[in-house]
């Protein structure tokens, strides 16, 4: 793969009282903020180590360019769809920032080499930049210059790392690609030849279900709706939440009540037959397309995405601030879940997965 050095820009810590309250407003309020001066910017062009932090895990990957082209050629890989409208307004945004104000977060297989330069790297150098979130997470950058060191990592990158699969930013990158053939077509070819991309071991990824909770029954019956879904999985009623623990196991609430619930055999196999054996595929289909008659849940106005990494505690909290609501939790796929269905140019259901680590909009920056 083909990996760059760029320009960067980064928060202006001295200046700003919250980097909590920055980084939530910075993809909306960039161009504000730039020109408030919330945003320093770096002459030489560079790359970054980013290690996040929290009690249980720490995460460290590259922040980097990726040529346009690895995205054409097929070595960045999909594993959800895009929605137009919104591929639309990507392209607004860019085109007012004439920025990109959050990497595309990508994942690669192991490499021991690119593990080592990044362990080296961060060990030789002072960090660049750090700061800690309301969450306990603890953020650090370590920014290389050095032509030598870049010239070693794009060395590994095009030696030993030949494709990386898309883990969040699925709309950033498809609207940077019309926008690069948008350009092209003007003989502008330098406009968007490059893609801000963040780049993660698989082995560091975590993937949670994305929960979702859908406010439908005030024109649906529960008794019917749990009657519907009893010919296709087994049902029965616990006294408290928890999450699955198991693939084909899902809990739902309804009305305050929790339920636990496990696909039938005869619905897996089905789903076998179809090569889509995940929990997501028999869900979308059974609950949502069949029972709910819900075409596309990412476009339903009345269903609500949370992450299952949240507590069992926040979840439940959701729960009762939408009315008349099904909560849906299942089992979320695993890294060589995704890997497969990239790898076999298939698409995941809507919403399938939330993955960690995960990369807030203004914490590294690049103008166009």
């Amino acid at each position: 793969m083909r990996v760059k050095a760029f320009k960067a820009l980064y928060p202006n810590l001295d200046v700003i009282d919250s980097p909590d309250t920055f980084f939530d407003s910075a993809g909306k309020d960039f161009p504000l903020h730039y020109q408030s001066g919330l945003f320093k910017s770096i002459s030489e062009k560079c790359v970054f180590i980013y290690s996040i932090s929290n009690q249980s895990k720490r995460y460290s990957g590259l922040i980097n360019n990726t040529s346009i082209q690895d995205l054409i050629e097929g070595k960045i890989l999909f594993h959800e769809d895009t929605i137009t409208l919104k591929e639309e307004d990507m392209v607004n945004y860019s085109l007012e920032r004439n920025a990109m104000v959050k990497p595309v977060l990508l994942f690669h297989e192991s490499c021991s080499n690119l593990n080592k330069f990044i362990q080296e790297m961060s060990e030789k150098l002072d960090s660049f930049l750090e700061f800690q979130l309301n969450d306990g997470s603890f953020h650090t950058f370590w920014k290389i210059d050095d032509k030598l060191a870049i010239h070693g990592l794009q060395k590994i990158f095009e030696e030993e790392i030949s494709h990386a699969y898309i883990a969040d930013g699925h709309h950033r990158s498809s609207s940077t690609l019309k926008l690069y053939n948008h350009f092209a077509k003007q003989n502008i070819h330098h406009k968007f030849e490059n893609m801000l991309t963040a780049y993660f071991d698989q082995e560091q990824m975590e993937i949670f279900d994305h929960i979702k909770i859908t406010s439908i029954l005030d024109t649906l019956n529960p008794d019917i709706f749990l009657a519907k879904l009893s010919d296709f999985a087994d049902i029965i009623q616990i006294e408290n939440f928890q999450k699955p623990l198991h693939h084909f196991e899902f809990i739902l609430i309804i009305e305050n009540q929790n339920y636990k619930a496990a696909w039938k055999k005869d619905v897996i196999k089905e789903f076998e037959k179809k090569n889509e054996k995940l929990d997501t595929f028999i869900s979308n289909q059974i609950i949502f397309n069949h029972i709910l008659a819900i075409p596309d849940v990412r476009i339903d106005k009345r269903i609500s995405f949370y992450s299952g990494k949240e507590s069992e505690e926040n979840i439940l909290n959701h729960c009762l601030q939408i009315k008349n609501s099904i909560t849906l939790c299942q089992f979320p796929p695993s890294v060589t879940d995704i890997i497969s269905v990239a790898d076999e140019k298939r698409i995941l259901p809507p919403k399938s997965t939330w993955f960690e680590p995960r990369i807030k909009s203004g914490m590294i920056a690049q103008k166009y």
